[in-house]
């Protein structure tokens, strides 16, 4: 893991402040008071504090004053990927970012899983007593005091060493050991309120044998009833077979039926539909042939003709008045005939008149023929008057002839003019287009009487739409048929009777059987209301399993426990000879080779050989090494040599910057040990005060070469090694 970038938000005497690290060594410079140890804390509280925490201890890192709550954010680089983890205290939430595949994790077992993944850390106090380290607090593991913070890291190295996913607490299982198996046996030794499991089991093993006893008894009952109740069940199930196959049958042929019945409807219904647009089609067809019998001959044509034939007609009955009016006899010359008698007799009246009077005739004579004359000239007189007469009647005759000529005249012509030669073939023509009329008038009638207000068309179109939807039901109808066994395989009424009374002696079957086994299971209920010996003796097998399986679990908890209480102390052991060479050789270089045999403990304790160029006896007075005259150098440094049998010294025995150097290498030795090699970074605060100028320059080479593999932050008061820094951040001043 390495710090890329740290943000502090009102986060003690920072307000708003930025820090940009890089992946090597980077110096953070300031003063007293500038806020180096608040940089080291921020680190650590945004890596493991609770963002909804309310505890005093966290409310009080809040910036003094501020209005705004406090945030803290961290970007840290591992494996490739870029993350950012973000502490909002004001919100209570705290939220993980891959910022390389945009996914943000807000769970925070989530969060606090990925931070321990990527540290080798699960806790706060270990990432500060091995990784986070401030001045002051080198010596932390050093004698009693530091007792507890060791007593924190020996379980970390205990799972470390056994097991792969570093998660296993060996020390804690075998202490889950010895009280699972005292819990297991509680209630054996002595009497408890609440036994354990093999008491319990035990008690039950015991219980069980005596019930198995009492129900042995009972139980040949049992068995009897049980074999015929299993037999009436066969008998049920048979039957109910029997009757589902029937009334599966019989539904089917009820649904067969139905179509059968719906496809004859259908069928019918459709075969009218058609007969009603046949015959709608045929009545309209017919109209249109009568429409087009029906000459196209205005009224106003017609009109004259029977005016004319009205005219010819009166001219004859005039005619025949005339002649029933007419004179006996041959009266057309008899007007010529009258006339000329009636001049003669004229003349001779006039002549029979006057003649006595101018003739000497005897009076006698003469009255005669005066008499005659006025006989004949009455004549005379009644033959003119009936000369008149006929002249009349002849000219009545005359003109009412002439009038029926021009009549006959204007009636061939207005004839012609429609195209009759004749009033008789004028008067079929009309016969007929009237029959026409009359028979379109029949059919238009009875179309009307069909087809209602809708019209032809629209009552066409809907039988139309009647007909496609019959036709659908239809082939719906014979699908169901077809898909049944088709029409041919429907059965008879009879076979459908025979069906339906086997189906009602079955329901009588089903329904005595449902009865009998009613019946026998009530019995075997009450039969078996007490302890089922078949039961009890599952269940004693089943508690002697258990006790089995817990004698076992029991042998095999204790050999675990053996085993790994050995275990543990050999791991104790490979610990210490895995961290020991690292920190010799860390100490080794800090103190520019005058210390490089060094041993560390079981519980992390460390001591360091003592050199030869340093008596015992001074060293002991003294309390302290001075440094010797062994060489600096990369590679060159003479290593003393240790006499044998010399005692070794403790860190009572070195001086506080030779005690700093141990501790610095002894904590670098547990981040390789516990980290691995891209875990946390390493984070100094102050921890060179102590050291002389060359041991100090030793030092910071030494993390310049770390810091090739692991991110080392050094915070320092002075610049020293800035040429060695990858990143130098000068903090703010006060």
């Amino acid at each position: 893991m390495r710090i890329r970038r740290l943000r502090l938000v009102n986060f003690r005497r920072f307000a708003d402040f930025e820090i940009l690290l890089e992946p090597g060594l980077n110096l953070i410079v300031g003063s007293n008071e500038s806020g180096k140890s608040t940089v080291v804390d921020a680190i650590a509280t945004v890596l493991f504090c609770d963002a909804a925490s309310k505890a005093q201890t966290v409310l009080g890192l809040e910036r003094w004053g501020s209005t705004s709550a406090m945030r803290l954010e961290l970007d840290f680089e591992h494996e490739g990927a870029l993350e950012r983890l973000t502490k909002d205290f004001g919100a209570g939430r705290g939220e993980l970012t891959d910022l390389t595949q945009s996914t943000v994790v807000a769970d925070k077992n989530r969060i606090d899983e990925r931070i321990r993944e990527v540290l080798g850390f699960a806790t706060r106090d270990a990432f500060q007593s091995v990784a986070a380290v401030r001045q002051g607090e080198l010596a932390v593991l050093e004698g009693r005091a530091g007792q507890s913070r060791r007593g924190e890291l020996v379980p970390m190295i205990e799972r470390k060493m056994t097991s792969a996913s570093g998660a296993v607490d060996a020390a804690g299982v075998v202490a889950r050991i010895e009280r699972e198996i005292a819990a297991m046996r509680r209630g054996f030794d002595r009497p408890a309120k609440n036994a354990g499991r093999l008491r319990t089991l035990t008690d039950s093993e015991t219980d069980l044998e005596r019930r198995i006893d009492e129900a042995g008894r009972g139980w040949n009952e049992l068995l009897r009833t049980r074999s015929g109740l299993e037999k009436e069940r066969d008998e049920l199930a048979s039957a109910a077979e029997e009757l589902g196959r029937i009334e599966r049958t019989l539904e089917v042929e009820e649904k067969r039926r139905e179509s059968g019945e719906g496809l004859d409807e259908v069928r019918k219904a459709l075969t009218e539909k058609e007969t009603q647009i046949a015959r709608v089609r045929k009545l309209r067809s017919d109209l249109a042939a009568a429409w087009e019998r029906i000459p196209r001959t205005a009224p106003e044509k017609e009109m004259p003709v029977v005016e004319a034939k009205a005219a010819v007609d009166e001219s004859k009955r005039r005619i025949g008045v005339l002649a029933e009016r007419a004179p006996r006899g041959e009266w057309q010359n008899a007007g010529r005939r009258s006339g000329a008698i009636a001049i003669v007799a004229g003349a001779a009246a006039l002549a029979l008149i006057f003649t006595p009077i101018f003739a000497p005739i005897s009076p006698a004579l003469r009255v005669w023929l005066i008499a005659a004359g006025a006989a004949a000239a009455v004549a005379a007189i009644l033959l003119f008057r009936r000369t008149t007469r006929l002249w009349a009647f002849a000219h009545d005759v005359r003109r009412e002839e002439a009038a029926r000529e021009r009549n006959e005249a204007s009636l061939r012509e207005v004839l012609a003019a429609v195209g009759a030669a004749t009033w008789e073939a004028f008067e079929q023509t009309r016969a007929a287009n009237d029959e026409t009329q009359k028979e379109v008038a029949r059919k238009t009638d009875f179309l009307s009487g069909i087809v209602g207000d809708v019209g032809p068309d629209r009552y066409e179109e809907d039988l139309l739409v009647e007909s496609t939807a019959l036709e659908r039901r239809l082939k719906g109808f014979e699908e169901i048929l077809e898909d049944t066994g088709g029409e041919a395989t429907v059965l008879s009424a009879t076979e459908i009777a025979a069906l339906r009374t086997r189906g009602v002696e079955l329901r009588e079957t089903v329904a005595r059987l449902s009865e009998t086994v009613k019946r026998a299971e009530i019995r075997l209920e009450q039969s078996a209301s007490g302890d089922s010996l078949p039961d009890l003796e599952a269940r004693l097998e089943a508690v002697r399993g258990e006790l089995d399986a817990l004698a076992v679990r029991e042998r095999i908890l204790r050999l675990a426990r053996d085993g790994i209480e050995s275990a543990l102390s050999s791991t104790k052991e490979e610990a210490s000879s895995a961290i020991e060479p690292v920190v010799g050789r860390v100490f080794s270089t800090l103190t520019l080779g005058r210390y490089s045999e060094v041993t560390v403990g079981d519980d992390l304790s460390v001591s360091v050989a003592r050199p030869v160029s340093v008596p015992v006896s001074t060293a002991s007075a003294a309390g302290s090494v001075p440094a010797g005259s062994v060489p600096a150098g990369s590679g060159s440094a003479a290593t003393p040599v240790t006499p044998a049998g010399s005692p070794a010294l403790d860190a009572a025995d070195l001086s506080v910057g030779t005690v700093d150097q141990l501790y610095l290498a002894t904590r670098y030795a547990l981040l390789m040990f516990l980290g691995g090699s891209d875990g946390s970074p390493f984070i100094l605060d102050d921890v060179l005060v102590n050291c002389d100028p060359e041991r100090r320059r030793a030092a910071l080479e030494l993390l310049r070469e770390i810091s090739r593999e692991r991110q080392v932050i050094v915070l320092a008061c002075e610049k020293h090694g800035a040429d060695l820094a990858d990143s130098v951040i000068e903090l703010p001043p006060v």
